[in-house]
């Protein structure tokens, strides 16, 4: 079973537009896919719960993010997972199971629970990422996901910066992304599509029939989503959010634009 969906890591956040952000999906989408970031962005379950409610009549596939890799190389903010841990820190932590970080984990993993369950329903499929585009040692990362899955036991997603092993599912990220096999997910994340909408992104963008290629391309994988910088509140940012307000105090946009050209490429699948 192939999911077909959006990166909505800000879905969490109070302000995000729900209506607009569905509206984007098809009416007869097949397995409908969303991709979260709790915590990061807040705690709102108004655009979860609205998504597994609009899909309650069909398979649906919910990942979720425990913790925010590029958010810890470069600024974490109140919200993200363990802030207090640079990159180092948080591999020698997980390495070694300090009570410290252990006792994190089991904090964080049981409102992530309470959270789902309040929007989820028997359709739904939950997979786990530990971290978002980890820098994490395997031995780290194997250690937070075994603590994750003590409350949450679902299968785990490795998204590895570079080479890293371990999960049941793999993820890659940007325009080079492929997924090759079943046990594989796809993320245009980094890479914007231009819906010619004012958008302005610093990092790295491509159009509409290049963004329908490339999610054509991924028909082996587990699941793909497609990705906006304006939906991630970052018009105007580049590289790591540069330039980007706090998670939390950013402008989410969904514009006509948008809502048309994502609808034609999950169309088009």
């Amino acid at each position: 079973m192939r999911f077909n969906g959006i990166s909505g890591f800000a879905a969490p956040n109070t302000r995000f537009p729900t209506s607009r952000f569905l509206q984007q999906y098809p009416p007869d989408v097949i397995n409908p896919a969303i991709a979260v970031l709790p915590g990061t962005f807040g705690w709102s379950h108004k655009t979860l719960k609205a998504f597994c409610d609009r899909f309650a009549d069909r398979p649906h596939l919910v990942e979720v993010h425990i913790s925010n890799g590029p958010g810890r190389r470069n600024k974490m903010y109140k919200g993200d997972f363990a802030r207090e841990f640079s990159v180092s820190e948080f591999n020698r932590a997980l390495v070694s199971n300090s009570p410290r970080i252990v006792r994190r984990i089991n904090q964080r993993c049981k409102r992530v629970k309470r959270w789902l369950a309040r929007c989820t329903n028997e359709q739904t499929k939950i997979v786990i990422c530990p971290e978002l585009e980890d820098n994490l040692l395997n031995e780290a990362w194997t250690n937070l996901a075994k603590q994750i899955s003590k409350t949450l036991p679902y299968r785990m997603v490795r998204n590895p910066v570079s080479g890293g092993k371990g999960g049941f599912y793999t993820e890659e990220h940007g325009k080079t992304a492929l997924a090759r096999t079943r046990r594989m997910l796809a993320n245009l994340d980094g890479c914007s599509i231009d819906f010619k909408d004012g958008e302005v992104y610093k990092a790295t963008s491509i159009g509409v029939k290049a963004a329908t290629n490339w999610y054509k391309s991924q028909r082996l994988g587990f699941a793909r989503f497609l990705w906006s910088a304006n939906q991630q509140g970052l018009n105007g940012a580049g590289w790591g959010a540069a330039g980007a307000p706090p998670p939390k105090e950013r402008d989410f946009v969904v514009t006509d634009e948008a809502m048309v050209g994502m609808r034609k490429i999950l169309e088009g699948y």
